[in-house]
């Protein structure tokens, strides 16, 4: 059954789609993401070439419906890119973000509305919320930051927003 796929370079990561019909592998000497169809009988056949994905994609993994895959990359400081996934046409970049240094695993919560990863360098466990849409809305992955009273802080507060991100202010904000 089956057989071997040229994929190249330093392989990292594999991982299945959730309906078995494609195969997602992480290439660090090329950095890129590459995905494979397999029908269970022949060799797996490259689906839609390959997609850059920064620093050292050293895991990857898929939302449980299939449409996107995600994707850590070991750089100091680490990414988590986010890849649109339709089977057909080639993989879309639609959101990303830095993570703590050395990061080395990434999963999607069960209703793929979270992205976790683990960061070595840094030792601790990041948890993104995802927010999207399947045809217009653009992915963006978030962090809450949450200040109960802004008087008992003892620095001022920097909160960095990238664009495209949904912002909500709840309370009193100084500009």
């Amino acid at each position: 059954v089956g057989g071997d796929a040229i994929t190249g370079g330093a392989l990292s990561s594999v991982s299945w789609s959730p309906d078995g019909r494609f195969i997602s592998v992480g290439n660090v000497t090329s950095n890129t993401l590459q995905v494979f169809r397999f029908d269970g009988v022949s060799t797996p056949v490259l689906v839609v070439g390959e997609a850059t994905t920064g620093a050292s994609p050293y895991s990857v993994s898929w939302s449980s419906d299939g449409k996107f895959i995600s994707v850590a990359g070991l750089g100091w400081p680490g990414t988590l890119r986010v890849f649109k996934f339709d089977g057909v046409s080639t993989l879309a970049l639609v959101g990303g973000v830095a993570t703590g240094s050395g990061t080395y695993s990434v999963t999607w919560s069960p209703n793929s509305r979270f992205i976790s990863v683990v960061n070595s360098g840094s030792n601790n466990l990041q948890v993104f919320k995802v927010n999207y849409g399947y045809e217009t809305t653009p992915l963006a992955l978030s962090n809450s930051v949450v200040f109960k009273d802004l008087r008992s802080l003892e620095a001022d507060a920097n909160v960095n927003v990238l664009g495209g991100a949904r912002v909500e202010l709840d309370g009193f904000m100084c500009v």
